[in-house]
């Protein structure tokens, strides 16, 4: 070192002292900003899925609720007859002298669920009445589901509607 000119000794201070900037620059300083890229990226993707997650949990909980009141709705059906509640269903909502037909359907046996299924059969409905039977059958204590509607217009008259609904009562087996 005391053999190279003053010249020489700034060149190589000023090459030391730049080789170990780049070396501090690429051995610490971009790997840290790299790592911490990725961490924001990854904190990114992290609240995302803490909002998902979020949606899911107040999914469950409407989900428990609505499986709860099922349950309470199951329970309260066992004497529940479904075929005298929908004639007087039908004679609430339409009268009696609109239904054609009231058929009691098999069901197959399966799980801890008792099904009975019965298919309306119903001529000149006004729309109003068959929003209100429907509105009815959602609505009842029991536990019903609508399993299948056919809705056709009269050729005699386009304001009236022949029905067609199959309606499924549920409760629990004894």
């Amino acid at each position: 070192m005391k053999q190279l000119s003053q010249r020489e000794r700034i060149a190589l201070g000023v090459g030391a002292t730049a080789l170990l900037i780049a070396l501090l620059y690429g051995g610490l300083i971009a790997p840290w900003r790299a790592a911490e890229e990725r961490l924001d990226r990854r904190l990114v993707v992290y609240r995302q899925q803490l909002g998902e997650l979020e949606g899911l949990a107040g999914r469950y909980r409407q989900l428990t609720v609505e499986a709860a009141a099922t349950e309470e709705r199951l329970a309260r059906g066992g004497n529940f007859q479904l075929v005298p509640f929908l004639e007087g269903l039908v004679d609430s909502s339409a009268g009696r002298d609109r239904l054609v037909a009231l058929r009691p359907q098999p069901v197959p046996p399966g799980g801890n669920l008792r099904e009975e299924k019965v298919v309306l059969q119903l001529q000149r409905l006004r729309l109003d009445q068959v929003v209100r039977l429907l509105h009815a059958i959602d609505n009842a204590d029991a536990c019903l589901a609508t399993r299948q509607l056919r809705l056709r217009q009269r050729f005699d008259d386009p304001a009236l509607l022949d029905v067609e609904v199959a309606v499924s009562a549920y409760g629990k087996l004894p």
